[in-house]
């Protein structure tokens, strides 16, 4: 097994991260793999530790963004610049398990998956252990439209068989949402979205989207997130359903609801 794995990493104002996420990438077990690095126009130096660090590893590729346009537009540029036959994505203040690359890739092989997830753990901002985040051991579209447990920096698929996905972005050809450009820039669901995208090609495909349960990640809180505004995340999480997925408003009630039950679980027990 030599797959070579593409990693996304879109990185803004990380100069106190940038190099601890890019040493977690260099210490894994599994070694074929290039790392995209996106630079959106950062303000500080986190370009220029970016380009220190590749010039010791030139699996590391740091690339400028033409323009700021968000976490997204970063991704995608990363996944058009992207060589390998499996995509992972890793943002610059997270990091992986040593394991992560090679578990995750035996996992995929051995079980014919074209997309996989793991659990992961949730350190604060100074590197502080916090909480773990179980996931189940596949999900589908029915399943992710009530919850999503999957998080962006343990997923990976298979671009031999899905293709280059890219994630929904404003002032964008794939933008069919309707809503205002200033909206979509900060709503950061954009994920959840390419997930349920996937998850819809996976059924035509008769796949799964797989679950890892060992803990191959740890995702870093800070404060300021949308992730950690949980009444500015509801508001768009029902924006997915009614503008993106187009659910008429009686089953998006009933999947608002359990995205709300699932919410408290995930994060309180």
């Amino acid at each position: 097994m030599n797959f070579l794995v593409s990693i996304i990493t879109p990185a803004y104002n990380v100069e106190d991260f940038i190099k601890e996420t890019i040493e977690s990438v260099i210490n894994q077990t599994y070694k074929n793999w290039e790392l995209i690095i996106v630079d959106d126009c950062s303000k500080d130096e986190t370009f220029s530790v970016a380009q220190q660090m590749a010039e010791t590893d030139a699996r590391i590729k740091p690339v400028k963004a033409p323009l700021n346009g968000g976490a997204a537009a970063a991704r995608n540029l990363g996944t058009t610049l992207a060589n390998g036959e499996y995509i992972a994505f890793l943002d610059s203040d997270d990091l992986w398990h040593q394991e992560k690359l090679e578990i995750q890739l035996k996992e995929m092989v051995n079980k014919n998956a074209v997309f996989s997830y793991s659990a992961y753990h949730v350190v604060s901002e100074s590197g502080e252990y916090l909480r773990d985040v179980k996931v189940p051991d596949f999900v589908d579209y029915k399943t992710l439209l009530k919850g999503c447990d999957i998080g962006c920096l343990t997923a990976m698929y298979d671009v031999q068989k899905l293709g280059k996905q890219y994630f929904l972005q404003p002032d964008s050809a794939n933008n069919n949402t309707g809503l205002p450009e200033n909206i979509l820039r900060r709503w950061g669901r954009e994920d959840y979205v390419l997930w349920l995208s996937i998850a819809k090609q996976c059924e035509v495909l008769n796949r799964k989207m797989i679950g890892i349960r060992q803990e191959l990640a740890y995702y870093r809180k800070r404060d300021g997130g949308i992730s950690a505004n949980k009444r500015k995340s509801s508001k768009f999480q029902w924006i997915v359903y009614r503008n993106v997925e187009r659910l008429n408003f009686f089953y998006a009630s009933y999947n608002f609801i359990l995205y709300a039950i699932n919410g408290v679980r995930k994060h309180y027990f």
